[in-house]
């Protein structure tokens, strides 16, 4: 069964689409720890040294959503509690 054709097609297709949505999956988990990455940089600038509590919570962020409202939220905020409130 191995060597026949359609089940080496099967296989290939399979192995093509696990490839594509591994690649999707990889590209969202680095464009989202980028997001991660400069959000903090701006808190930084902003507000100086940002607490072990709140660096896990931006760490646990899994929402490109969530990551654009905070950002928003740094432009108006005059204290790093409100950013986060």
């Amino acid at each position: 069964m191995e060597e026949s054709s359609t089940y080496q097609a099967i296989i290939k297709n399979g192995t093509e689409k696990g490839i594509q949505i591994g690649t999707e999956q990889g590209i969202k988990i680095g464009f989202m720890q980028g997001e991660q990455q400069m959000l903090i940089k701006i808190l930084q600038y902003r507000f100086g040294t940002i607490p072990e509590a709140k660096m896990r919570m931006l760490a646990s962020i899994d929402s490109i959503d969530e990551l654009d409202r905070l950002s928003q939220k740094v432009v108006k905020a005059n204290s790093l509690d409100e950013v986060f409130a």
